[in-house]
């Protein structure tokens, strides 16, 4: 027997649980989807970020962060690794597809980028 918040929660849907919990809607936010062969297209996703995981490497410090997203089928309904996902302008790469179902995908993105800042000309650049 269901209890009455799984009786309320089942009854919202999925469609409104996105709206509420999700970013990208109408609140301002702006995530856009870009699968490696098709267009962009800007969605609703709920959205996690892991702390970020700092590497020493030949050329200097990486940060690597990494962010689960989740994503409604009817959005995205193949998403791949490699496809790209912006928020407010930051892009995020597909890992992996760490789960699906049949009306939501949960997709491991990663960013990576440098932690140093310097002049253009330093360790070896040109100008």
């Amino acid at each position: 027997m269901c209890s009455r918040f799984d009786s309320m929660f089942a009854s919202m849907g999925r469609p409104t649980l996105m709206d509420h919990l999700g970013e990208g809607g109408d609140d301002g936010d702006h995530v856009v989807y870009t699968p490696l062969d098709r267009d962009p297209q800007q969605l609703v996703a709920i959205l996690t970020e892991d702390p970020e995981n700092v590497e020493a490497g030949e050329q200097g410090r990486t940060r690597q962060r990494t962010m689960l997203a989740i994503v409604s089928v009817e959005d995205v309904p193949d998403p791949q690794p490699g496809d790209k996902l912006a928020v407010d302008g930051l892009v995020w790469v597909v890992r992996e597809i760490a789960s699906r179902s049949a009306s939501v995908s949960r997709l491991r993105l990663v960013r990576a980028g440098s932690v140093e800042r310097s002049r253009p000309a330093y360790r070896g650049g040109s100008i």
